[in-house]
């Protein structure tokens, strides 16, 4: 299970990509089209590096647990912050911020609807190196 996890956050960052590069092969092709832009197609080149280098970093750290099963158990107390919520606006709806019992706190990406808002303790599980939230058991 915490494998599909993992796989599954690296499969979105990639169709994200895919969508990028769909929209700038369009837009390279649009601008070969059009002489006065046509010197100008290869700064298309950088949005799709930058958004591969935004797609390759998650997936080398999610191949690292996978490869390496670096994924961590942890009595904890765990944060997910409400759009209505102005307790920390630092804190996306997507992310859980985890305070460990000896007062060290950690933002771990990849909640989900199965993640509740509100501050709830128990056992997290969590993936190491991506640190995406892979499981939260209740106590």
């Amino acid at each position: 299970m915490n494998d599909k996890v993992v796989i599954s956050y690296i499969i979105s960052r990639w169709i994200g990509w895919i969508i990028i590069f769909a929209l700038l092969c369009i837009v390279f092709m649009v601008f070969t089209f059009i002489p006065i832009v046509k010197k100008y197609r290869l700064w298309l080149i950088l949005p799709l590096m930058l958004f591969t280098i935004y797609a390759l970093i998650p997936t080398i750290s999610g191949i690292l647990d996978i490869s390496q099963q670096s994924y961590i158990s942890e009595e904890a107390t765990y944060y997910r912050s409400n759009k209505e919520d102005t307790r920390n606006q630092l804190i996306a709806s997507e992310n859980i911020q985890i305070t460990f019992s000896d007062g060290q706190t950690l933002v771990l990406k990849g909640a989900t609807s199965d993640f509740p808002y509100g501050e709830y303790s128990g056992i997290i599980i969590y993936a190491k190196n991506s640190k995406i939230v892979i499981d939260f058991i209740p106590d």
